[in-house]
């Protein structure tokens, strides 16, 4: 049985116990990279919070949002008419009911097709918006972010590894062969150290620049937003005519 994986974790708690305690010393980073730490938590949490906003923006109906979450885990998609269809489809339904003897079956009927165009333009936002900056928004968190937050966990985990040996060699007053055994053990860490230092500065940097490249999903969003409010224009402007 390998109990390497059990014997880190337990000097990995160790360590964290007592450096709580400030009864050992704790390797800090750089400026530069604490600093990358920051960004990256920001944008986490900025990207969270828009992709949260922007859900509730194109479906308000919190009860559809719980539905479609489901859904979507399934990779799975519900199509229904929102009320602008339903309530066009109504209109037009009553002016047929009314035939050509009602007097207002004309208004009543180009009012409904406004409405079933406004409706449908509304789902085509939706889905524009759904597909676009919100999908944007998850690759983000899904991929960037969370590659950037596994390399910050691998490089506390060797930080951890790297300061208990540190703890251990100071403790250590009269076993030569185990201090030289930990000596060899902490130059060994300190190079990993090191090398995940670097690994971990690029994946944070890579990070904060895909968020910062949000520019084209943003105007993507708008542009559908434009085209909708065009469409709802155009119907009703057609419905008055």
């Amino acid at each position: 049985m390998d109990l390497s994986g059990v014997t880190s974790f337990f000097n990995r708690t160790l360590q964290k116990t007592e450096e709580a305690f400030k009864t050992t010393d704790k390797t800090l980073l750089d400026a530069h990279l604490e600093d990358l730490i920051k960004q990256r938590d920001m944008r986490q949490r900025w990207a969270q919070s828009l992709l949260n906003l922007v859900i509730a923006f194109v479906q308000p109906n919190p009860a559809n949002r719980m539905e479609d979450m489901v859904l979507k885990g399934f990779d799975r998609k519900k199509e229904r008419i929102n009320d602008a269809e339903q309530l066009g489809e109504s209109m037009i339904s009553i002016s047929r009911e009314l035939g050509s003897s009602g007097v207002t079956n004309g208004t009543l009927a180009k009012s409904g097709e406004a409405e079933v165009a406004v409706g449908k333009a509304t789902r085509d936002f939706q889905q524009a918006v759904e597909s676009g900056y919100a999908e944007w928004l998850r690759n983000f968190i899904q991929e960037s972010s969370k590659a950037a937050l596994k390399e910050r966990e691998k490089l506390e985990n060797v930080r951890l590894d790297l300061d208990r040996v540190k703890t251990q060699l100071k403790r250590t007053k009269d076993d030569v062969n185990k201090k030289q055994q930990l000596e060899q053990q902490l130059t060994e860490l300190q190079t990993a150290f090191d090398r995940q230092c670097q690994v971990t500065r690029r994946a944070l940097e890579q990070c904060v620049a895909d968020f910062d490249k949000n520019a084209e999903p943003l105007k993507q969003m708008l542009n559908a937003q434009r085209e909708y409010y065009q469409t709802c224009l155009k119907a009703v402007e057609t419905a008055l005519n």
